[in-house]
């Protein structure tokens, strides 16, 4: 398994083109992957299961987003519980570890 290490860069062009962090099982993740394709939307796929974020590209995506990690998550997901995430003292530096280690929670 890989390791998606960076963001697109958008230096040359701030309009560059949209990510979608993509899971194929995810209803909503397909559902928005379709519109995209629908609207003629040439969006690059980062099948995050596949090759997650480390921490680094995490917490940048975090930052763009304006969310914090919590946010992010799937807490439905049953790793989730079993982690114990559902902990409201955790801090921002562990929930994203959890979510770099277990990616489906993503």
């Amino acid at each position: 398994m890989g390791s998606y290490t960076g963001m697109p860069s958008r230096q040359e062009d701030p309009m560059g083109k949209p990510v979608i962090y993509h899971n194929p099982r995810c209803s909503k993740s397909r559902e928005a992957l379709a519109l995209l394709e629908a609207r003629g939307v040439d969006a690059e796929v980062v099948r995050y299961l596949d090759d997650p974020p480390d921490s680094t590209a995490l917490r940048e995506l975090l930052g763009k987003l304006g969310v914090g990690p919590r946010e992010l998550m799937r807490t439905k997901e049953p790793e989730y519980r079993e982690l114990g995430l559902d902990d409201p003292t955790l801090s921002e530096a562990a929930l994203v570890s959890a979510m770099v280690a277990h990616p489906k929670l993503i």
